[in-house]
This record gives structure tokens, C-alpha cells and sequence, in this order.
């Protein structure tokens, strides 16, 4: 089963496949996933780009393996803009739950953020620690 995020109201389900592993690893420093802890040391608006990015490719991710896995089925990914477009109190909310699918959909890694009170000053962070 897919994590969901929600987004202005409406839930997209995310997923870690393959496509968002190399989509994800490609936004990271260096296009190396392995350096995703990096993320936090970034300027703040940077970062939240970033991860607004890596939410987009594990919604066209989860949409995608759907779309395989029912015939018939008509992606309807989350765009960029939905997320960009929110304020920061929605962000932040987002941000969490998009770093608690690549928790899961990490398997064995753990992808950490920032506390929502230290969120409110920095933005939301994702850190990764094998």
C-alpha cells in the first residue's frame, strides 16, 4: 500500500519505485541519494524546492505503478505548482508527511525532519542516516 500526502484538500498517494529513487537521487547533491542528509544544511527555500520536487516524483511514481497495476487507470499526479503555490503553515505539513513516506518507502534508512516548532523558523529539513 502507497503513503498519501495531502494536498489542498486532496490526498495523492506517493511511492519510493524505482522511477522516484533515480528522480529523488538526481535532486540530491552531487545526484547522489545517499547524500539526502545534505538537504538540511541548504538554504531554506532551496531545500523546500527541492522537496517539493522529490513529492511530485513519488506522486508520479505511485500514479505510474497504478496505472500498471489497473489497466485503464489515468494518472492523476501531484503538481509542482500545488505545492509551491502553499503557504508556509501547509507546506510544513506536507513537507512531514512526504518525509514520513520516504521513511517508509527507504526501507532500512531513516529520513528525519525537524521538529514542526523548528519548522516554522527554518522550513522543513530532511536528513538521512543509514
Amino acid at each position: 500500500m502507497d503513503n498519501c500526502i495531502t494536498v489542498r484538500g486532496k490526498s495523492y498517494p506517493v511511492a519510493m519505485t524505482v522511477q522516484a529513487f533515480a528522480e529523488i537521487g538526481d535532486l540530491c547533491p552531487g545526484k547522489d541519494i545517499q547524500r539526502l542528509g545534505e538537504l538540511s544544511s541548504m538554504p531554506t527555500g532551496e531545500s523546500m524546492i527541492i522537496i517539493s520536487k522529490m513529492a511530485a516524483a513519488m506522486s508520479r511514481a505511485a500514479e505510474n505503478k497504478r496505472r500498471f497495476e489497473e489497466p485503464g487507470y489515468k494518472p492523476d499526479p501531484l503538481q509542482i505548482d500545488a505545492i509551491l503555490t502553499l503557504s508556509m503553515e501547509e507546506y510544513q505539513e506536507v513537507a512531514s508527511g512526504l518525509i514520513k513516506a520516504m521513511t517508509v518507502g527507504l526501507a532500512g534508512r531513516t529520513v528525519e525532519v525537524k521538529s514542526p516548532k523548528d519548522q516554522k523558523k527554518t522550513g522543513a529539513r530532511a536528513t538521512e542516516s543509514n
